[in-house]
């Protein structure tokens, strides 16, 4: 039977989100534009007026994962209330909970096919705004007086890659044994204490 003609909505987004699915389904070694369009029901020519090649819906895929973590993560910091360590710590947590949720996608978000992000612009842009929430985060517990006033950009750094090591190793289930029925995003915010520990205000320290 002939595939149904695609008459309605955004042919790009519709495109780009069948992508995800057969990411999360089959594995990006098993993403194609002929795939794709099979899925949407569209002609095998379509998808090329929307992108050159895989390498462009891949890193389609990449922006919509940034969106989608960026609505993630901001919902969790608004979530958190108006404590600044508590939504810090909701940030980190959203992050691991995010990729536990969509490890495909966050593979393609973090994977070598889109790590040059400064030749992908608006790639970049978009998980430019997603570390920033992080950022922002550190400097509302820093004047909140929970941490030094240390170089918030390197702090948020230090945090990033606590809660991406931790998500690599859940995803890789490299986790200690005692530690792999531990809720992810509990585990971050249990880990973090650690962290912030180390660098907390002078005053903090001392109660």
């Amino acid at each position: 039977m002939p595939k149904p003609a695609y008459h309605h909505g955004d042919l790009r987004a519709a495109l780009i989100d069948a992508a995800v699915d057969l990411i999360a389904e089959r594995g990006l070694e098993a993403l194609s534009l002929r795939e794709v369009a099979r899925r949407v029901g569209v002609t095998h020519q379509a998808p090329y007026r929307h992108f050159a090649d895989k390498q462009a819906l891949v890193v389609a895929v990449a922006e919509l994962g940034f969106e989608r973590l960026q609505a993630h993560l901001g919902a969790a910091r608004e979530a958190a209330g108006d404590d600044a360590v508590a939504r810090l710590d909701a940030i980190g947590a959203g992050y691991v909970r995010f990729a536990v949720a969509h490890p495909a996608l966050f593979r393609v978000m973090t994977g070598a096919q889109v790590a040059d992000k400064d030749e992908l612009p608006t790639l970049k842009a978009k998980a430019t705004s997603s570390a920033a929430l992080l950022t922002q985060a550190v400097l509302e517990a820093q004047a909140a007086g929970a941490m030094r006033p240390v170089d918030a950009l390197e702090v948020a750094l230090l945090c990033r890659v606590l809660a991406h090591g931790l998500a690599d190793l859940v995803l890789d289930d490299q986790l200690p044994r005692n530690l792999r029925e531990v809720e992810p995003g509990a585990l971050l915010i249990r880990l973090a204490s650690h962290l912030r520990a180390g660098l907390a205000a002078d005053e903090v320290r001392a109660t």
